[in-house]
């Protein structure tokens, strides 16, 4: 992986006002395929492991559960992004950190 940072803009803001946004053109498309290059070969492992995990975070009531298989999920992607191999088994390295994701679930379920 190069150290490019796929979420910079490429547009240059030297000389403009910080506070105005903003218009940057988005191709869906090209996100695709850049996602796609990320995942390379891992792609199914990774299809695989948010079905698992929307399934795991389904069976539970209130959806308590969600928070410590989405916490897994984005660091698998975070292992990937960083050029390393993910194993299955990160996925739910996410419940390490249950009593932190679980309280940001419960808020989230409340302010629905």
């Amino acid at each position: 992986m190069s150290q490019f940072n796929p979420y910079e803009s490429t547009q240059s803001r030297i000389g403009t006002d910080p506070n105005t946004p903003r218009q940057i053109s988005i191709n869906p498309i090209d996100l695709y395929k850049r996602s796609l290059a990320l995942m390379g070969d891992q792609y199914w492992l990774f299809v695989a492991m948010a079905f698992l995990a929307i399934l795991i975070a389904s069976i539970v009531p209130f959806g308590i559960l969600m928070g410590p298989m989405l916490v897994g999920l984005y660091l698998c992607y975070k292992e990937r992004e960083e050029g390393r191999r993910v194993e299955f088994g990160k996925l739910f390295q996410g419940f390490d950190e249950f009593v932190n994701s679980l309280i940001v679930t419960l808020i989230l379920i409340l302010l629905r």
